[in-house]
Order: C-alpha cells, then sequence, then structure tokens
C-alpha cells in the first residue's frame, strides 16, 4: 500500500498507522470506504466524481 496523504502526525502516533492496523485486522472496511475505483485512464473523470459530492464519493481509487 502506498499512501498519498494521511491526516496527522504527532504526539508520537501517525493516523495512516493506525489506520493501516485497523484495516489489517477488519479488511472489508475497505470495500465500505472505497466507493468508486476508477482506471488511471480515466483519471480526469476520477477527480470529478471525487469532487462531486451528489456523486457520493468517499474515498476514489485510480487503478492501473
Amino acid at each position: 500500500m502506498v499512501p498519498a496523504v494521511f491526516y496527522a502526525h504527532g504526539h508520537g502516533k501517525d493516523d495512516f498507522v493506525d489506520a493501516a492496523a485497523i484495516l489489517a485486522t477488519r479488511p472489508a472496511i475497505a470495500d465500505a470506504i472505497v466507493t468508486h475505483r476508477i482506471s488511471l485512464d480515466e483519471a480526469p473523470r476520477a477527480f470529478a466524481v471525487a469532487a462531486d459530492r451528489a456523486a457520493g464519493a468517499i474515498k476514489v481509487n485510480l487503478t492501473p
């Protein structure tokens, strides 16, 4: 997994590390969070979906 962004790091903890640990124990959570999977060839559409609140996007993944 290669993160693009993580939320915070401080107080000796990283949000990304915590999130990865939770996903490791409950991988089905990702299915609820990743609402759209769009090919890299359609990157402009993926960014449009991510920006459109009416599309219902939570997380949009670009896939090769």
